[in-house]
């Protein structure tokens, strides 16, 4: 029989912890852990205590004023996370915010090789990363700013999701009038990595952050922030298309800027349920530096008078840049 998804989750999640518990790094700091079953479910307990029986108070005192330190200091990093297969953490681009100025925080998500995380429209299986905010007053977040999605194939499904690691970016829109010292920001993110099976996860995230009506100074994660905006989809320049139907097809054609591989170029489309993911796009050149890509609509879908998605190669930004579209059919 198999064992219940949401057990398995629990059980992976507590092993986790106790695996960390248990690393050598803590052993030196005095920490002993039990890990303890029942049929409910898995316990973790970890107790504090002198290592190899020895009685270490200034160790301990030391210990208390670090963890005292920790907890009065604003951090613009929450520790990371490991659950279904994939590290998350969140982060701030800035060390501090300033009142009315909006500012950036982000999701890092890594999967485990093999696995990988969803985009916006997980296409065939899977669901893209869903956030709950808990802003101070006035606050406002806006949409996550997804990377541009890679196509993951496989035997029984067509997927649009992130094997790498990606940064999801969330804009944040503070009040002008804000005079609080510092701003805490907890989010509650839910999201789910696929293999050969698909596990999912919901974690709590919480950022301090200083305010100060100076400009803010780039914090020492700005550098993936500036990497992230790189692989987000661009406008269409140098690009000239249109798309029109046809039965039950609706075909992109035009031309495209020299540099790009047109050959690679997949249509990603942002809303769900409209194409038949499983039928491959049709791509074909034509003279003149021109070409046609074809989708097959999906059996129940709707009419469909605009075309909204990301262009761009298949294997995602790694093979080039890709751009969002909006057009008419």
């Amino acid at each position: 029989m198999r064992t219940p998804a949401v057990s398995y989750l629990k059980s992976t999640c507590h092993f986790e912890h106790w695996r960390l518990c248990a690393s050598t790094e803590s052993q030196r700091m005095g920490q002993r852990c039990h890990f303890e079953r029942s049929e409910k479910s898995p316990i973790l307990k970890t107790e504090i205590s002198p290592p190899c029986g020895r009685r270490n108070d200034n160790h301990i005192t030391l210990l208390v004023l670090v963890f005292l330190l920790a907890m009065t200091a604003p951090f613009a990093a929450a520790a990371p996370v490991r659950d279904a297969h994939t590290e998350v953490e969140l982060i701030a681009e800035n060390k501090s915010i300033q009142p009315g100025v909006p500012f950036w925080i982000g999701f890092r998500m890594a999967p485990e090789k093999g696995w990988h995380n969803y985009w916006k429209n997980p296409g065939d299986a899977g669901m893209a990363a869903s956030v709950k905010w808990q802003l101070p007053e006035g606050f406002n977040a806006r949409e996550i700013e997804w990377p541009a999605p890679e196509k993951i194939a496989t035997k029984t499904a067509v997927s649009y999701g992130y094997e790498r690691e990606v940064l999801l970016m969330v804009r944040i829109e503070p009040p002008a009038d804000f005079a609080a010292p510092a701003a805490a920001l907890t989010a509650q993110l839910r999201w789910v990595a696929c293999a050969e099976i698909c596990v999912w996860a919901k974690k709590e995230f919480s950022l301090e952050l200083p305010v100060s009506a100076a400009a803010p100074e780039p914090g020492n994660q700005a550098g993936l922030f500036a990497e992230a905006r790189q692989e987000l989809p661009g406008p269409p320049d140098g690009w000239n298309l249109k798309a029109r139907s046809s039965g039950r097809e609706i075909i992109i054609e035009g031309q495209g800027p020299a540099f790009h591989s047109l050959e690679d170029l997949y249509f990603f489309p942002a809303e769900k349920n409209q194409f038949d993911y499983s039928i491959p796009q049709s791509f074909r050149l034509k003279g003149g530096g021109n070409f046609e890509l074809t989708l097959r609509r999906s059996v129940n879908a709707g009419e469909i008078n605009r075309l909204k998605g990301v262009f761009g190669p298949a294997d995602g930004p790694e093979a080039g840049p890709a751009v969002e579209l909006d057009l008419p059919v």
